[in-house]
């Protein structure tokens, strides 16, 4: 039971990854009463819009003016957009003025335009896409493959380094279940308060595991220690946990306290950073006084058959005689030495 309860609390935060929503325009870090927020959208409602898809047009002079002249009459119907045409040196330049959007409205806009721009069947002209849409566009989709490396990564070097320190497969396994368990909770949160993945929240998951992960090796090094000291895995849990359940304690909550401060900052990154960085490292200390110390109760870890002298802290050491055979060493002569005669003071001064 406990082993299918982990596994669940690891495996359904991440059936809700497909849901999180990726956000690259810099207008969504402002709140909504900012002033620059508001100067953009009026800007964008009264005159027109700051952002742009570029369109490159190469080949004959007269193909690609033919060219760009049949793309505006399909765009008619695209609300929210102006093309303007130019000449672009010796080529031809389309400006598609776009008015605010989300990125996933940009992401569609792109695809309907290049989808437009391959049904016109033009031969001898060659376009290409280009423009701040198209670069938020290109951002947006290297998000979450950023975030997918940064958790490999990480983990990666958590595994790497539990190895080194633990020497135990058992133990390392426990530490990163321990470590996965905020970033489950991290995906879960942002996805149900709707929170987007941003150039700022991308990196809250590998700062806040590279900061929580020290109460883990604390724990696991402190049973380990038990362990080969000779208890069993459930006195070894609780002695470990009565030992170090107040420490972690304190300093996740004064590095916690320290994330959520941020929430009060009126940019919107800073503020999601502060507040994810908290949740995350609240989900990491809950996981270190909880899950690891109940994770080696569902997986016993097993003691070593002798434990090596060095663990005996304090204890004298027993030496064994020795048991192999040693020739007596034979008896020296009698040298009993003759007694020498001092001279008295007295005889000293006759003298």
């Amino acid at each position: 039971v406990g082993v299918v309860g982990v596994i669940v609390l690891l495996i359904l935060p991440t059936l809700f990854l497909s849901s999180l929503r990726v956000e690259s325009n810099v207008l969504t870090f402002f709140k909504s009463g900012s002033r620059i927020l508001k100067d953009y959208q009026f800007i964008s409602n009264h005159l027109t819009g700051l952002s742009t898809v570029e369109m490159d047009f190469r080949g004959r002079q007269e193909d690609c003016l033919n060219t760009a002249t049949q793309l505006i009459e399909k765009l008619k119907d695209v609300p929210g957009i102006k093309p303007i045409v130019y000449p672009y040196g010796s080529q031809l330049r389309m400006s598609i003025v776009v008015k605010a959007m989300e990125s996933m409205a940009f992401n569609q806009l792109v695809k309907d335009i290049q989808s437009r721009v391959d049904n016109l069947g033009v031969s001898g002209v060659k376009t290409r896409l280009t423009g701040t849409v198209v670069l938020i566009n290109q951002v947006q989709e290297k998000l979450l493959h950023t975030q997918i490396r940064s958790f490999g990564l990480a983990f990666a070097c958590i595994f790497i380094i539990f190895l080194f320190i633990f020497r135990s497969f058992s133990l390392v396994m426990i530490g990163i279940v321990v470590n996965l368990f905020p970033i489950a909770i991290l995906s879960l949160f942002m996805v149900l308060f709707r929170i987007p993945l941003n150039v700022a929240t991308v990196m809250i998951a590998s700062i806040a595991i590279g900061i929580a992960v020290d109460d883990t090796v604390y724990f696991l090094r402190r049973f380990r220690s038990e362990i080969l000291g000779g208890g069993d895995w459930e006195a070894s849990v609780e002695r470990a946990y009565l030992y170090l359940a107040k420490p972690m304690t304190f300093t996740s909550l004064v590095t916690t306290l320290g994330f959520f401060i941020l929430v009060l900052a009126t940019f919107k990154p800073i503020a999601y950073f502060g507040l994810l960085g908290g949740v995350t490292l609240t989900a990491a200390w809950a996981g270190d006084v909880i899950l690891a110390p109940a994770t080696p109760c569902v997986a016993p870890v097993r003691a070593p058959a002798a434990p090596p002298p060095s663990i005996h802290h304090g204890l004298p050491r027993v030496r064994t005689p020795v048991t192999s055979a040693v020739k007596p060493r034979r008896p020296l002569a009698s040298t009993a030495a003759t007694p020498i005669s001092l001279p008295s003071p007295a005889t000293r001064m006759l003298d």
